[in-house]
């Protein structure tokens, strides 16, 4: 009942377009359903003024189309049965829909375990898991399909982001704006360029401005221990020898600052541990240190690196937008940007296209290995959807307190 629930919806252009392709997504889809699917898909393209069928223009539309099948009688029979099913509420096709594409994904996962448990394959986990994020995928494609049309009056649209984020770089706030939520954006450089210390400067600023969700810095690289501690120095702009020295100080201000805001967790490599602590925290901030080196579990082994990074950040897109966060991921510059100062989307490593095809904004950070430019850095902005790209700046980058500034800061002010 539940299928022919679906396919009776499926008669009304608005609900063909927005689930047709979740259901023909499913591969184990029945070939009456297929076959009805793809009339149907024909049917709108050649009459597109006419949004609505009844059953019997389906039988007449769809046996136009296939004069010559063997089994007629079945697909008359199913037609047949929409003619007593009425859809008073629309809502009630994406439950349904739901529980369709459940069923769907049981049935292929219930045949794996009959083969392993026949011992007809050595192992079924993993075909499983993928089945398992196939449906996930499916779900979320039939929720997105609700929400697919912007109907934002003009006033909003255009008014100011109202939660955004104020960058503690001056230059940040006025060429990308505030931080906003359901953005993704990538920090890259050369290895010590700073691009853990820049993420560190920023989101202990950010820390201060949190209402109730959190900052989570998962890191796969360093030392959990020594990232929180360049974070203590950057927040409270001091050298890791004044927190020596000062250590009940430096907790009472790490405190009153806002750093128990920051939630640091280290040797996070997969992606099921991103997707784990992005919903058990409910972030505001995501900083991914670094984000290219993530593993995902249900990549196929014959899949090249720069495939593997499009689905990589095709998912980082995905979760900044379920759960309402920012995300932003670090990561390496190519040799090309060595001794550099601008740096531009070509200098990603091992990626030029899909990561920043993905992106909201990508930051490349210049350095040049002399002793006489060893506390500045040079920002390029080379992407950035939210007013134009190829703004830079020079700025200066203090490594003994992980702080970055618009301009050298008073001795006065420096502790």
């Amino acid at each position: 009942m539940n299928e022919l629930l679906i396919l009776k919806g499926m008669l009304e252009y608005d609900h063909f377009s927005k689930y047709s392709n979740i259901l023909l997504g499913l591969r184990n889809l029945e070939n009456e359903w297929f076959l009805i699917l793809q009339s149907l898909k024909s049917y709108y393209k050649e009459y597109p003024d006419h949004k609505k069928l009844t059953a019997d223009e389906l039988h007449s539309w769809f046996f136009y189309q296939n004069p010559n099948l063997y089994s007629q009688e079945s697909y008359t029979k199913v037609i047949d049965r929409l003619r007593d099913i009425e859809i008073d509420n629309p809502e009630l096709l994406s439950a349904v829909l739901n529980s369709v594409v459940e069923k769907h994904i049981m049935a292929q996962i219930s045949g794996v375990s009959l083969e392993v448990l026949n011992n007809q394959k050595p192992t079924g986990m993993e075909d499983i898991h993928k089945l398992m994020l196939e449906y996930k995928q499916l779900v979320a494609a039939a929720k997105d399909a609700e929400n697919d049309v912007c109907d934002t009056p003009v006033a909003e649209l255009f008014s100011p982001e109202p939660d955004g984020l104020k960058w503690r770089l001056q230059f940040l706030n006025d060429k990308l704006g505030p931080l906003r939520k359901r953005t993704l954006g990538h920090i890259y450089a050369r290895p010590d360029g700073g691009k853990t210390s820049l993420a560190i400067s920023e989101v202990t600023f950010l820390a201060q401005q949190m209402n109730g969700r959190p900052i989570l810095y998962l890191n796969n690289e360093e030392d959990i221990r020594r990232i929180k501690r360049w974070a203590i120095c950057s927040m409270l702009n001091v050298t890791e020898e004044w927190v020596i020295n000062n250590l009940d100080e430096a907790e009472m201000l790490w405190q009153d600052q806002g750093g128990d805001n920051i939630k640091f967790i280290g040797s996070v490599d997969s992606m099921d541990q991103v997707e784990k602590y992005i919903e058990n925290f409910n972030p505001r901030v995501v900083i991914i240190d670094q984000g290219p080196n993530v593993i995902l579990p249900q990549v196929s082994k014959k899949m090249s690196e720069v495939g593997i990074l499009k689905e990589l950040y095709f998912n980082y897109r995905n979760l900044a937008k379920k759960f309402d966060t920012s995300i932003i991921t670090l990561g390496q510059a190519s040799e090309k940007a060595e001794n550099r100062q601008i740096l531009y989307l070509s200098h990603i490593s091992d990626s030029k296209t899909h990561i920043p095809g993905h992106l909201d904004f990508a930051l490349g950070i210049g350095f040049v290995d002399d002793p006489k430019f060893w506390n500045y850095r040079w920002l390029n902005i080379a992407k950035n959807k939210f007013g134009g790209r190829g703004q830079q700046k020079q700025v200066i980058f203090d490594s003994t307190k992980s702080r970055f500034s618009d301009a050298i800061a008073n001795d006065s002010n420096r502790r």
